[in-house]
């Protein structure tokens, strides 16, 4: 058996320490840095950080020392791709690759190739530098499509249309002032200016992951990607607050957006055959949606049959538990964070370069296709 994977962990937010509770959990893993970007954060033991006993692996903000540690692999949570910053991200993730170290990240990268020219190239030769690999992982995007979809397709030879939905209550994360920028509490006028979160969904997310499924089911990339957002109004107002459990204070005026549906649309042959929706909302008591929380409906309109399933996460099922004792985290987060520690062993094996995610099953625009592939697009 060989030794533990040393990892370096980038943006100890809130799916960062997801990954960090994992890390110094489990055995397979030795946690030996942390990179944060927030300056109250800089020198605070990471078990500090966690609310726990200290571990020995304090925070930095010096990108540059970061670069000097020996590890394995980076597993990147730090930013939203925003378009100004994913530019300082690809800069600092090249340096990652060519100093040999692996980067698994659920942010960005789940389909370098479909953009301009030039652009996967640029951390394809810094993998070959540093014998290295990328990874885009996570969630959602990063699972529910590309692989338990495409696992699913695995029972059609002919795929017509997939719809992937998401139900999630917001309440358990962020704060205020994060989530009135995205458009919640506020005015629909106010909402439609929140123009960074979609710039970065239009090009990242879900334009890359709908192209990656496009390219695997059809053997050609989207002809079209569309994404929309619907807002749902309050009737009456309503808050949150720490002093009723919740995790930030926050209040919605009457009319105000309590939920938005953010639609997510890939055209194929002048039909929208890849579709998802994220339907986020803050409380299930405000939810437009019924009584659905961290689950993920797949519907797969196929030949010679369809396929649907509803898959739900939470800390137990057994013991009836959203949150596990004494473990304030969001189940959802650890469903971002596990598919990234598990592709760590992978990542760390593969030939250098970009590694797509695998399947046992896949349809394909011709089956014998399926005998080479070694990842969904391979």
């Amino acid at each position: 058996m060989r030794d533990p994977y040393k990892i370096i962990l980038v943006g100890p937010g809130a799916v960062g320490q997801a990954v960090l509770r994992e890390v110094i959990r489990l055995p397979e893993f030795e946690l030996v840095g942390v990179l944060g970007f927030r300056s109250r954060k800089d020198g605070l033991d990471v078990g500090e950080l966690l609310g726990r006993e200290p571990v020995g692996v304090r925070v930095t903000t010096d990108k540059e020392a970061i670069l000097d540690i020996e590890a394995d692999c980076v597993i990147w949570c730090g930013y939203f791709p925003m378009p100004h910053v994913v530019e300082e991200m690809d800069k600092l993730v090249i340096k990652m690759l060519e100093s040999g170290k692996n980067v698994v990240t659920p942010v960005i990268y789940h389909y370098p190739h479909i953009h301009e020219e030039g652009y996967a190239r640029k951390f394809e030769d810094a993998c070959r530098k540093g014998n290295s690999c990328l990874h885009g992982s996570g969630e959602n995007p990063g699972f529910w499509l590309s692989r338990v979809a495409m696992t699913l397709t695995g029972l059609c030879n002919d795929v017509e249309k997939i719809q992937v939905d998401e139900y999630y209550d917001m309440a358990h994360t962020g704060y205020e002032k994060m989530w009135n920028a995205a458009g919640y509490g506020v005015s629909v006028e106010e909402a439609k200016k929140n123009v960074a979160f979609h710039e970065a969904w239009k090009r990242y997310y879900f334009f890359e992951e709908l192209n990656l499924a496009s390219v695997s089911l059809y053997g050609k990339p989207l002809d079209k990607f569309e994404f929309r957002t619907d807002n749902h109004l309050t009737e009456e107002g309503f808050e949150l607050s720490r002093a009723k459990g919740h995790n930030f204070d926050m209040v919605f005026p009457k009319g105000s957006v309590k939920a938005q549906t953010h639609h997510f649309h890939g055209y194929v042959d002048g039909e929208p055959k890849l579709n998802c929706s994220s339907k986020w909302f803050f409380t299930l008591e405000q939810s437009p949606f019924g009584d659905k929380d961290c689950v993920w409906d797949i519907e797969i309109e196929g030949k010679p049959c369809s396929v649907k399933s509803s898959i739900a996460v939470q800390a137990s099922f057994k013991d009836n538990l959203v949150f596990a004792p004494g473990d304030d985290t969001n189940p959802c987060y650890y469903a971002t964070a596990v598919p990234c520690l598990q592709a760590v062993p992978v990542v760390c094996a593969h030939e250098p370069g970009i590694v797509y995610p695998s399947v046992f099953a896949s349809s394909a625009p011709d089956l014998r296709l399926l005998e080479s592939r070694k990842s969904i697009v391979g």
